[in-house]
């Protein structure tokens, strides 16, 4: 049974557009171009008129669902009685609380209305799906539980990557200098916690080679307090911001390292082990899923051990390397957009007949 979906998005767009391709006649609507909430929603709304009178949709696919992205969608699922899912890439529940917190801290108090109701917003919006599309076992057992949903509405299928922009040409441990990489989006305290901590951990292993430097990559709002305190803890540790072309800094590095407390199933990780490098990172939320231990990188329960595997992994640069490569194959063949565009349209097919069921 073919199946034809309408997705829509507010970013992002590749992890939908990509995959869906496999599907005929299915069509993805990108709001993420156009400036100011009147002038998105009026046109969304335009195109699911026109889509939905035109075509005989057999879903509509949102991704991340949160606020007005996710409401206009499942009001109109409603009107055609066409079934609405989400595209969970995130705890967006836990995002928003973060958010919150931190403007009630800093006493904005527009924006903490605002993030306020954009949270109750979301709740509501996840309480009206008609399934959900999660990118980690992480995801699917947190909106199960949190939802009192049956686990066929909630569906497990990984994030898609193309391959090409990240099959990198580093050459890992070639040189006496070791680059140590982390990539995170500082908008979210979790990610900073996570990266102090690495910080922390390794910095007497910087302060005893001075071969060995660590790169920091990514913006936000807890950017410019992370970099006065990385500053404090080691001239080695390089702030480099927001970085567009981060395949850049993954061809350069020699070990990735990761550690966060807000987590689905980063795209970090991924890019990462499609560019073959050896990755060491907590053991929460999707990485636990990502990353088999000691077969495709490596996982840590205590911020300590980050440094022990560092040291391990420039001892022992052989293994590092298999690895990289292990890692890189099974994201090869895992997260092909193809294949997620598959796994998707069987996913939402089931979705599709438990809800009528």
């Amino acid at each position: 049974m073919s199946i034809r979906i309408l997705a829509v998005t507010d970013l992002r767009e590749e992890e939908i557009s990509t995959p869906l391709q496999t599907s005929d006649g299915s069509k993805t609507v990108s709001i993420e171009q156009y400036d100011g909430i009147v002038r998105k929603y009026i046109y969304l709304s335009v195109i699911l008129i026109r889509e939905l009178y035109l075509f005989n949709y057999d879903c509509i696919l949102v991704y991340n669902g949160v606020g007005l992205v996710g409401l206009v969608p499942i009001l109109f699922g409603k009107v055609s009685t066409c079934p609405v899912v989400s595209r969970m890439n995130g705890d967006v529940f836990r995002q928003h609380e973060e958010h919150i917190k931190y403007h009630m801290e800093e006493r904005n108090i527009v924006k903490y209305i605002k993030y306020s109701s954009f949270s109750r917003l979301t709740k509501y919006n996840y309480s009206q799906f008609d399934g959900h599309l999660v990118v980690s076992p992480h995801l699917r057992d947190l909106l199960i539980d949190r939802l009192g949903c049956g686990q066929s509405l909630v569906r497990f299928v990984p994030n898609p990557k193309d391959r090409d922009k990240f099959l990198t040409n580093g050459n890992r441990f070639d040189g006496d200098n070791i680059i140590l990489l982390t990539v995170a989006n500082y908008n979210f305290y979790g990610k900073y916690r996570g990266t102090l901590e690495i910080a922390n951990s390794i910095e007497q292993l910087l302060e005893n080679n001075d071969n060995i430097e660590f790169r920091i990559a990514g913006g936000g709002k807890y950017y410019k307090e992370m970099e006065i305190h990385m500053g404090e803890i080691n001239g080695r540790i390089n702030c480099l911001g927001y970085v567009d072309e981060i395949q850049y800094e993954y061809e350069a590095a020699d070990i990735l390292l990761y550690n966060s407390y807000i987590d689905g199933a980063p795209n970090v990780i991924l890019e990462g082990q499609l560019c073959g490098l050896p990755i060491i990172s907590n053991s929460l939320y999707g990485m636990r899923y990502q990353i088999t231990h000691q077969e495709t990188g490596l996982l840590v329960d205590t911020p300590e051990e980050f440094v022990e595997w560092v040291e391990f992994l420039i001892e022992n640069k052989d293994y590092a390397k298999s690895l990289g490569d292990q890692a890189r194959s099974k994201a090869i063949s895992d997260n092909c957009p193809q294949k997620i565009g598959m796994e998707m349209v069987t996913a939402i097919k089931q979705i599709v007949s438990s809800g009528t069921t």
